[in-house]
Order: structure tokens, then sequence, then C-alpha cells
């Protein structure tokens, strides 16, 4: 007896095939992020690596010119006594510096405060800000807040002698209240008298270095 057999050519993939093939593709994909990952990651490390070959490369040179103009010095002979090197010191200790100073004060505002103005004559920084105030707000507690801030903060206050609230008044831009503050800080006499003494007696170390120098030529017997 005869049996027929029939095939069906056009049978789709069973499960498992379709399985295998999307389990291929994952690995595929996840290979692929990976190498794209660490081709992203080696391409910022090269990146870094050069930016520290320039920074180092600089420094170099900068400490070349340094020992370079160190040996012009030693060569020509000039001394510098103990009392100018003092002098030099204590100048760079107390002289007084802006950028430092208000970089400070910036970092320390209150979120909801901007400066307006920042004016300096006599001895007196003068400083007008801005700061958003609720209806139902004090003003003396923003401003006593931003005073505090600045006196508490040693690196702005050290060389100010004093700061006080001067004037404050509300204004309403657009249903929003906005409170104007200005406050003035004096600058210490007695920091920029040390100053100004210590830039005087350098001044007088360097006369009387370069008179001991003459003297000292013009007692010497010609040969």
């Amino acid at each position: 007896m005869l049996k027929l057999f029939s095939i069906n050519l056009n049978k789709s993939e069973g499960h498992a095939e379709r399985e295998a093939r999307w389990k291929r593709r994952r690995e595929n994909l996840v290979i692929a992020v990976f190498v794209i990952i660490f081709g992203v990651l080696s391409i910022y490390l090269y990146g870094n690596h050069q930016a520290l070959k320039d920074v180092i490369a600089t420094k170099q040179k900068r400490i070349g010119e340094i020992e370079r103009r160190l040996e012009e010095l030693a060569r020509t002979g000039k001394n510098i006594s103990k009392g100018d090197v003092l002098t030099l010191a204590r100048m760079e200790k107390e002289r007084f510096l802006w950028g430092p100073k208000l970089k400070a004060m910036g970092e320390i505002l209150p979120e909801d405060v901007v400066l307006t103005l920042l004016e300096y004559n006599q001895r007196q920084l003068r400083i007008k800000a801005i700061s958003k105030i609720l209806a139902d707000e004090k003003e003396f507690d923003k401003v006593s807040e931003f005073v505090d801030r600045l006196k508490t903060t040693p690196f702005f206050y050290r060389e100010f002698s004093n700061i006080l609230f001067s004037e404050s008044h509300r204004v309403r831009v657009e249903d929003q209240e906005i409170l104007s503050i200005t406050i003035n800080c004096t600058i210490d006499k007695p920091s920029l008298a040390a100053a100004a003494r210590a830039s005087r007696s350098a001044e007088k170390g360097r006369k009387s270095s370069i008179a001991d120098k003459q003297s000292t030529v013009k007692g010497v017997p010609e040969p």
C-alpha cells in the first residue's frame, strides 16, 4: 500500500528558532553598546591625558624660566636683606585684595538676593541688592539675614571695621514685591595704615642698603 506525505515548505519558524534569533540580536546589541561606551571613554581619557601633558609642559617651562632667572640673579650678585624679605612678607599678608573678597561675598549671598551696585568711596564699600519678599514677610528679617551672612564670613569681614544697614524700601513688579537693600561697609584703618608703614619701611630699607654700598665703595683705597 502506497503512503503519501505532504510537506508544507511555507511553514514559519518555530518558537525555539525565534528565541534563538532574538537572543543573538540582544547579544549583538549589548556588545555594540559596550564597544560604543568603551570608545567614548577612550576618547575622553585620551583628551584628559593630552590636557595633563600640556599642563605639565607649561609648568616645566615655567620652572625652567624661574631657574634661569635665579641663575642670572646669582651671577649678578644682588643680595636681598632680611629686612626687605620680612617687609615684603608683611605687605603681602596685609594688603587688601578685592577679587577674593567679592568672590566670597558672591558665594554667601542667599539664592533670592541679586547685587545691583558695588561702589567704593573714601574707605567705604556701598552694596545695593534686591530680593524677593513675601507680603507677610518682615523687611528686618531679610536685611538681618544678609548683614549676618556678611559679618559671619571671616574672609569677607576681616578688613572691615563695621557693616551697617543704610536703607531699604519695597517695590512691586508684576504682582511680585521686591525689597531693595543698601548696606555700607567701612574698611578698617589700622590694616591700611600697617600696609602703608610696611611700604615706607621697605623703601627706607632699600635706600639705606644703597647708601651702605656707596659708602663701602668710597672707602676702598685706590691701588
